[in-house]
């Protein structure tokens, strides 16, 4: 199975090697170009697919609407709102002002699985 199932993708160049398959990425300083999102504080564009290799330079498409796989840094319950941590991982937020990259479909028990997320971009106002 591919990363979107039903989404829409683009592709853009990894701008280091921090960029692999199923996570949260940002817009890197050069054009066209993205790397790891590390905070929830970050313009979260998408996710990566599975042909991420974390090689520089190479091109990596980048899925920003539909249903994707996303690595999910702890257990988390399903229902909430996910924003980025370290490395690109996605965790749960209620925090106000944090930038959201979509909604956890799937409950995970343990740090580091990967779940199903419904992306929808927003910023938390609580």
């Amino acid at each position: 199975m591919t990363n979107s199932m039903n989404g829409l993708s683009k592709s853009f160049k990894q701008t280091n090697t921090t960029v692999v398959p199923f996570i949260i990425v940002k817009l890197g300083t050069a054009a066209n170009e993205v790397v790891a999102a590390t905070a929830a504080t970050e313009l979260l564009i998408g996710v990566t697919d599975e042909g991420a290799d974390s090689t520089a330079g190479n091109p990596v498409n980048v899925i920003t609407a539909g249903v994707v796989k996303l690595t999910i840094a702890s257990a988390s319950t399903k229902g909430g709102y996910i924003t980025a941590t370290t490395a690109g991982k996605g965790i749960l937020t209620t925090t106000n002002l944090h930038k959201v990259i979509g909604i956890l479909l799937e409950t995970t028990t343990a740090s580091d699985q990967v779940a199903q997320v419904l992306i929808c971009q927003h910023q938390m106002s609580v």
